[in-house]
């Protein structure tokens, strides 16, 4: 089974930071939570970038 692309998760950090805009300060738990995900993402694609060199 493949993984995602570097592309999509790209798109999937966009989406992301689009929610993480729209919560705000509204949750903060919340907002910790899809700021961690968008590490996690960052992560990632740092790994594909690695692997592709």
């Amino acid at each position: 089974m493949k993984g995602l692309s570097k592309k999509q998760y790209r798109l999937i950090h966009a989406s992301l930071a689009r929610i993480y805009e729209k919560v705000g300060s509204q949750d903060d738990a919340l907002s910790e939570k899809i700021f961690s995900a968008m590490r996690l993402v960052d992560r990632r694609v740092t790994d594909i970038e690695e692997v592709q060199e």
